[in-house]
């Protein structure tokens, strides 16, 4: 009767023994998956603070830029720009650029002669016109001449005027020589131009408009022509400007 008391005593505390066992086993696990659950909510907040930052961030810059972009160029407000030229210069061309011009806030003086020769702006020639026009102190001028001169059997005779001119017109900021858009193979001028206009930019017209529309002479851009022809010298121009250096200066090349 003693020994089956104690053997159910016995058994009794190893029956406890192995409560406490699973006790402890149940409570290492409630303890590691709440450890765990605590890593994953730290885990978790600490991606989406970051996550958050983040956004604040790429929302933040993308407000500095849009703002940035936003402020008006008003740089060329108040400057002066002169184009001097020939029959091309009033082919619809000076008409098409001067809304543009006067969009950006600039003063847009032209003088134009038909017939015109480069020799003549470039030695004082029509009255001393050119010297006139400097006395603005132009930021801006544009040369539209070559037409008249495209059928020189020597083209190179006007080398010395062209440099004489693109030092004038340079003197108070930038200059730009533009080529007529040609209605036939010129003899060589256009490349005298380009050789000798420095420190003027070269815009060569047939590089970038095409099928230039016609007067009935077959030779001056119409209407059409003259708008289309506007539009890419405008075009190149505000693709190529440097504000940093100046209202008007271009890229260097």
């Amino acid at each position: 009767m003693t020994r089956r008391r104690y053997a159910a005593v016995a058994a009794v505390v190893v029956s406890c023994a192995g409560c406490n066992d699973q006790k402890g086993s149940a409570a290492s696990t409630s303890s590691s998956a709440s450890a765990s659950a605590s890593t994953s909510t730290s885990a978790s907040t600490s991606a989406s603070a970051s996550a958050s930052a983040s956004a604040s961030t790429s929302t933040a810059t993308v407000s500095a830029t849009a703002s940035a972009s936003a402020i008006p160029d008003t740089s060329r407000k108040g400057t002066v720009v002169v184009h001097i030229g020939d029959s091309f210069t009033e082919a619809y061309f000076e008409q098409n650029l001067r809304a543009r011009v006067a969009g950006v806030g600039a003063k847009y003086v032209v003088k134009a002669q038909t017939p015109s020769y480069t020799p003549t702006w470039a030695f004082g020639g029509y009255d001393g016109a050119l010297d006139t026009l400097l006395n603005m102190r132009p930021a801006l001028v544009l040369v539209t001449l070559g037409a008249n001169e495209v059928d020189m059997k020597d083209p190179q005779i006007h080398a010395k005027a062209v440099k004489e001119l693109a030092r004038k017109a340079s003197k108070w900021g930038q200059c730009v020589w533009i080529t007529p858009p040609m209605w036939k193979k010129d003899s060589g001028f256009l490349q005298v131009i380009k050789e000798n206009c420095a420190p003027c930019a070269y815009f060569y017209s047939d590089d970038h408009v095409k099928d230039v529309e016609r007067q009935k002479d077959k030779i001056h851009p119409n209407e059409a022509g003259g708008a289309k022809w506007a539009a890419a010298f405008w075009e190149w121009l505000e693709a190529n400007r440097d504000p940093a250096k100046g209202p008007w200066v271009l890229k260097s090349e």
